[in-house]
């Protein structure tokens, strides 16, 4: 995905970016070296100053996890339905 022509145009921007982020229905954890790793690491390259923030799913746990000084990755956990 990192190599593909849209992702490419959308990190190499002639201007400064305040802040990258990303979207997905992936385990936050999975951020050091799964996919939303591979995608911060093509941010950081493109952009090492920048703030990058991850949202991410699947596991239906809350958590959140600080990646590096400028990036965190939070997933919302599972909606819960309490009935009286």
């Amino acid at each position: 995905m990192i190599n593909e022509n849209w992702f490419q145009r959308a990190i190499n921007l002639s201007k400064p970016v305040d802040m990258s982020l990303v979207l997905g229905h992936g385990p936050v954890r999975s951020s050091i070296g799964g996919p939303f790793g591979i995608i911060r690491d093509a941010n950081r390259q493109a952009h090492p100053p920048t703030l990058i923030q991850i949202f991410g799913g699947h596991t239906h746990i809350r958590d959140f996890v600080v990646l590096d000084e400028s990036s965190t990755a939070l997933e919302s956990g599972q909606a819960s339905l309490l009935i009286q």
